[in-house]
């Protein structure tokens, strides 16, 4: 774990300070990844994993143009693209 620790550090990369199950301090991933295992993953059986890449890559194309969500108010392709 100390060496997982110690890539993350050297590539400026920091791990959320929660414990674990809480994640309250990023709910924008946790949504994302979510999303992501619940429409695209789950009662899915991937060959290999070249296959289970190429689902996820054209789930994440699907969701940045295809799928934009709005709230009252606030659009994240706006927000994204200013």
């Amino acid at each position: 774990m100390k060496a997982h620790k110690n890539q993350l550090a050297q590539q400026n990369i920091f791990q959320c300070k929660s414990r674990k199950g809480d994640c309250f301090d990023n709910p924008p991933p946790e949504n994302f990844f979510g999303l992501l295992k619940q429409e695209m993953y789950y009662g899915v059986i991937y060959a290999s994993f070249k296959q289970l890449k190429q689902a996820i890559e054209d789930w994440i194309h699907y969701y940045n143009h295809h799928r934009i969500k709005t709230k009252p108010g606030f659009q994240y392709r706006e927000r994204i693209t200013a």
